[in-house]
């Protein structure tokens, strides 16, 4: 006489495991990407804009130290910074690919 209760538990077993393999752990690792990635690019722009700051505030520092008059020589490291970020974006524009027809 044959185990039918083992063989329907080992085929449940087996078919729990085919769908945890094709369906669970795809969706899993997507989801990992996604919360991962988020976290990532969160962190990224929040050090950029504390590097920009901290940019910005040494070269003020440098303009009052490198010009003699009052210390008022902020307008020196806007033109500076803002010339590097406009750089940097002429940069990026000329990199990017046209969208298609």
């Amino acid at each position: 006489m044959s185990d039918w209760a083992g063989e329907t538990a080992e085929l449940i077993e087996r078919t729990v495991a085919n769908v945890r393999e094709r369906v669970v752990e795809p969706v899993e690792s997507v989801g990992r990407v996604v919360v991962f990635g988020t976290l990532a690019a969160l962190v990224g722009i929040t050090a950029l804009v504390l590097v920009v700051i901290g940019a910005f505030h040494l070269l003020v520092i440098a303009a009052n130290a490198a010009t003699p008059g009052p210390n008022d020589n902020a307008w020196i490291a806007w033109i500076v910074l803002g010339g590097i970020l406009v750089a940097g974006g002429v940069f990026a524009w000329s990199k990017r690919t046209p969208a298609g027809p």
